[in-house]
């Protein structure tokens, strides 16, 4: 197998706490950024928490589990505990899909996401990759190509609740697609 990764735009992620929005098309975009980035904090869904060793994990290098279902209560805690973890020099990880999504295929992007960049008030390093192509959510890995992670101009602080939903899901989906189309 000669699957190769190939990071672009590191540049664009600070030093320290950073708010990352990446693309999620395969299990392999979370632990690859373990390597990438110094101190990652993962936003994820609860029931990751029960899957063996994986979990364990998770729960002791302070991932921010979330409860799909918590309402308000649940968005209220994911903005503060995302907001402290930043504060603590984090580089803060959010798949504002909320899930896996084949390559090319368009979801609507979570509002979850603008929560905490409201709160936060930080600027936003969005991610485009094209790693389900090699590593799909369903079915086989491929046998050989290059898994690109572009990280993208930052998106500043303060934009509305529109502009930055728009801005963020352009900016994405335009370089992952473009990304696909080139293997």
């Amino acid at each position: 197998m000669d699957i190769r990764l190939e990071i672009r735009g590191i540049e664009n992620v600070p030093y320290g706490g950073a708010f990352i929005a990446m693309k999620h098309q395969s299990s392999f975009d979370t632990f690859v950024m373990h390597t990438i980035v110094s101190h990652p904090a993962f936003i994820m869904k609860k029931e990751l928490l029960k899957i063996p060793l994986y979990g364990q994990f998770c729960k002791n290098t302070g991932m921010i589990p979330v409860d799909r279902d918590g309402g308000l209560k649940a968005l209220k805690d994911m903005m503060q505990k995302s907001g402290a973890a930043i504060e603590d020099g984090r580089q803060l990880i959010i798949f504002p899909e909320g899930s896996r999504t084949l390559p090319g295929a368009s979801v609507k992007y979570q509002s979850g996401i603008f929560g905490i960049y409201k709160f936060a008030k930080k600027p936003v390093i969005p991610v485009a990759l094209n790693s389900g192509v090699f590593w799909p959510k369903k079915g086989h890995l491929v046998a050989g190509g290059n898994i690109v992670f572009d990280f993208l101009e930052p998106i500043d602080a303060g934009l509305s609740r529109d502009d930055f939903m728009a801005t963020l899901e352009n900016k994405i989906e335009e370089a992952s697609n473009s990304l696909i189309k080139v293997n």
